[in-house]
């Protein structure tokens, strides 16, 4: 049986070395403050363990690292190896100590520790069913765990912001879609949603329900 995830893990693979350039493109120069957005949407999670879904080459470690501090763990998963490769590269370059990266499918990883926090950056809508990697990613958390996705997200209020997400989106290979936030109001306590750059990328937050805020 053919896998299913072959074609994606192919396209990201040979767009490993230069992915980084793609996403400064796609958001006009602005990636890191979108990165520094979705760490903020965390909190502060000192010592806690993080997990981040579609991590491709470590470029949003450093801020969500920041979240966690000294004592805490980040653990990036992605589908491709070379991703995953200049990702453990930026990690040593960087002397982050307590960061790690596994080559696995976002759909069936699951850590051997109890989760505090999942964050999807840019990489929800690059999956088939990502209403099935939601689910997943809320199974691995903790109750009262947050989950933090940023994404192209379409809103039929803001039509040139969708104009330019469907410009964009066949740069990454993206499937803008409105499942993200239709899923999180319905399944998350807590519930924030912060519009940047006109409304091009949405950030979503909220917390699993059953712990403490």
């Amino acid at each position: 049986m053919p896998d299913r995830n072959e074609p994606q893990q192919q396209r990201y693979s040979r767009l490993a070395p230069f992915y980084e350039g793609l996403l400064q493109r796609a958001s006009f120069g602005r990636m890191a403050d979108l990165h520094r957005a979705t760490a903020n949407a965390l909190g502060d999670l000192p010592g806690g363990v993080l997990v981040e879904l579609g991590c491709g080459p470590g470029n949003v470690s450093s801020f969500l690292l920041e979240k966690v501090g000294d004592t805490g763990t980040l653990i990036g998963v992605d589908l491709s190896e070379p991703m995953i490769a200049r990702a453990r590269d930026r990690a040593q370059r960087s002397g982050f100590r307590n960061a790690r990266y596994v080559c696995a499918d976002m759909l069936t990883f699951r850590p051997d520790t109890p989760v505090d926090a999942v964050v999807f950056a840019l990489s929800l809508t690059l999956v088939s069913d990502c209403a099935a990697c939601l689910e997943h990613a809320r199974s691995l958390l903790r109750p009262g765990g947050k989950l933090v996705v940023l994404d192209s997200i379409p809103d039929p209020s803001r039509r040139l912001a969708n104009l330019a997400i469907r410009v964009k989106a066949p740069l990454v290979g993206a499937n803008p879609s409105a499942v993200p936030l239709v899923w999180a109001r319905s399944q998350l306590e807590d519930l924030r949603v912060e519009h940047h750059m006109g409304g091009i990328y949405t950030v979503i937050s909220g917390r699993r329900p059953g712990g403490e805020a």
